[in-house]
């Protein structure tokens, strides 16, 4: 099971789920000498990721 951040509002907060995770996704673009992506959401990014290892476990016979 995973919990994944919502953004409520535009006043999400400096201390929220969400507000953390696109902070840390900001550094990680900062230390990769990438430019953030100002439509990145940290939900959507923890779906694909999690779809992702799914399907790799899937290939590997580890679901059933």
């Amino acid at each position: 099971m995973a919990y994944i951040a919502v953004q409520k509002g535009s006043d999400i907060g400096v201390e929220s789920l969400y507000a953390q995770q696109y902070t840390l996704y900001e550094r990680n673009c900062m230390n990769a000498e990438k430019t953030p992506n100002g439509k990145f959401c940290p939900r959507m990014d923890a779906n694909k990721r999690l779809n992702t290892i799914i399907a790799e476990l899937q290939k590997k016979n580890n679901m059933r």
